[in-house]
């Protein structure tokens, strides 16, 4: 049995904070599962049914909405919020203050698959799905879901190109497949590049 010194250090720090409800480190509650290698920086806060797969980080001063699913190897730069559909507005004489939240507030998933990368400052309405292998420019707002391979921006976010050719992405793909299926596995991670070995199993 390998024990893990690194990973159980980044257990323990980002489960302490929602013990002593305390955000120096971030904010968390019930309810949560992570993978190998997470990262979370200061001050961010994660709310309830969060899960974040292997090598995810989030940066300082962020807000991650409730139902939010996270990938494998996906990076989220500071100040980036998952927000929105949160309150009730079409109830006539009732102010949005009063209305109270939506009965599906809590089950509506926010979706980012694997290795997307989310820049700094980015707002993401929630119940969208950030497809496979996306890229969302600095300060865009996404309001819809995000096609695979794709990279997005602005506000509302909008298509500007795609990231790989096709031949390209299958081989991209093909990497992310085979991790998934544990076809080898992590066992460091060194910067700048994750140390990684065949599954015998």
């Amino acid at each position: 049995m390998n024990l893990d010194i690194l990973y159980i250090y980044r257990n323990i720090r980002y489960y302490i904070p929602s013990m002593i409800k305390f955000g120096i480190f971030g904010k968390v509650f019930k309810n949560q599962h992570i993978g190998k290698y997470f990262l979370v920086g200061k001050r961010t806060i994660i709310a309830k049914n969060f899960t974040a797969g292997n090598c995810v980080q989030i940066g300082a001063y962020s807000y991650i909405g409730p139902a939010t699913k996270i990938g494998n190897f996906v990076l989220i730069s500071d100040h980036v919020n998952i927000i929105g559909n949160d309150h009730e507005y079409k109830k006539v004489g009732v102010p949005c203050t009063l209305s109270g939240r939506p009965l599906d507030y809590l089950e509506l998933e926010t979706k980012i698959e694997d290795d997307v990368w989310i820049g700094h400052g980015v707002t993401i309405l929630r119940g969208v799905q950030i497809g496979e292998g996306s890229i969302v420019a600095s300060n865009s707002v996404v309001t819809k879901n995000i096609k695979s391979y794709s990279i997005y921006g602005g506000n509302p976010a909008k298509f500007i190109k795609t990231r790989f050719n096709d031949i390209d992405k299958k081989v991209h793909a093909s990497f992310l497949e085979d991790f998934r299926n544990r076809k080898f596995i992590l066992i460091h991670d060194d910067k700048p590049l994750y140390k990684f070995k065949k599954n015998k199993s």
